[in-house]
């Protein structure tokens, strides 16, 4: 993980083409700072902005979704182990795989989301509903700036079951005799949650 850290600092100081040899990059100094953040290459404030945008949702919503798994899966129910693998397995999945995946789910033409929208477009319901909201039809998630980000959000879930296992291995760290003095001065399940779960639980989330 450091390594492509250590090379992208090194590259940003460098006139470099992506599918380029290393040994190609042309060191320019601050030349590359300067273009982004005097305003010259107008993409850069875009992209930061889609960024911060991507940020402050997939984040929150990776994290709730996580924990949201993690306690289901902390429930003493036979064949428990099985479905915490098949919620796990989505994270260890080569990137190619599911980059794979996801172009047939979402490809503009040939997807698969698109074809479950026009079987269920009877009268043009949905084409009308885009047409609405300011979409082209068919949607295009790939390439349309406006949907793009909120699928790249959706795909970002696909790997919650990495902070599932770790929020599991807190839960499981949860002395039970806290929850048993819960249930004696009365408290429901999203109390216990509440005062129980969430701040024994705060060190993993933070």
């Amino acid at each position: 993980m450091a390594f492509p850290i250590l090379v992208s600092i090194g590259l940003s100081f460098s006139q470099w083409q992506s599918l380029s040899d290393f040994t190609q990059s042309e060191f320019i100094g601050f030349e590359n700072y300067r273009v982004a953040l005097s305003g010259t290459d107008p993409k850069f404030w875009t992209s930061m902005w889609v960024t911060f945008r991507y940020a402050l949702i997939a984040v929150p919503a990776g994290l709730v979704a996580g924990l949201a798994m993690a306690v289901l899966m902390n429930q003493a129910v036979k064949g428990i182990a099985i479905f915490r693998t098949i919620y796990y397995l989505p994270a260890v999945l080569p990137s190619v795989a599911a980059a794979v995946l996801w172009w047939y789910l979402f490809d503009a033409n040939h997807g698969w989301v698109n074809a479950i929208f026009d079987a269920l477009d009877v009268g043009g319901w949905f084409s009308g509903l885009c047409a609405w909201i300011g979409l082209t039809y068919p949607i295009g998630w790939l390439q349309d700036q406006h949907v793009t980000p909120w699928v790249f959000i959706i795909m970002s879930l696909w790997v919650v079951g990495g902070g599932m296992i770790i929020y599991l291995a807190g839960l499981q760290g949860i002395p039970t005799a806290l929850y048993e003095a819960a249930d004696i001065d009365g408290a429901g399940r999203w109390m216990k949650f509440r005062h129980v779960t969430l701040p024994m639980l705060s060190p993993v989330i933070l």
